[in-house]
């Protein structure tokens, strides 16, 4: 979905990190990168700026959001998170994964 404004994000952003439904928010940004929603809330200065002031710093002038259905490979340009998907595989070690206890361990489907 389109972002109008700073205005506009402000209030995407305030409705929390997932949309309806609990799907997984995630920007995208007028280079083409990813941000987390944590990513927007943490540099909120700079996105409001960029957003503010189009051209001036692609990398965090936020264009548009959408829901992370099932991108398993979605990834934050900025803090180099996954961004969860709406629809995860039944994989037991996944969130271990994404909290940096474990890695490379792939659960064996039979």
């Amino acid at each position: 979905m389109k972002i109008e404004s700073v205005y506009h994000l402000k209030q995407v952003v305030s409705s929390g990190k997932f949309a309806g439904g609990g799907y997984p928010k995630f920007y995208v940004t007028a280079d083409g990168g990813v941000l987390s929603h944590e990513a927007v809330k943490d540099c909120w200065p700079e996105v409001a700026d960029a957003v503010d002031n189009p051209r001036q710093d692609p990398q965090w002038e936020v264009k548009a959001y959408d829901v992370n259905y099932e991108n398993l490979e979605l990834y934050c340009d900025h803090t180099g998170d996954r961004i969860p998907a709406a629809y995860e595989p039944d994989d037991p070690w996944q969130e271990l994964r994404d909290q940096g206890l474990v890695s490379g361990r792939k659960s064996v489907r039979t």
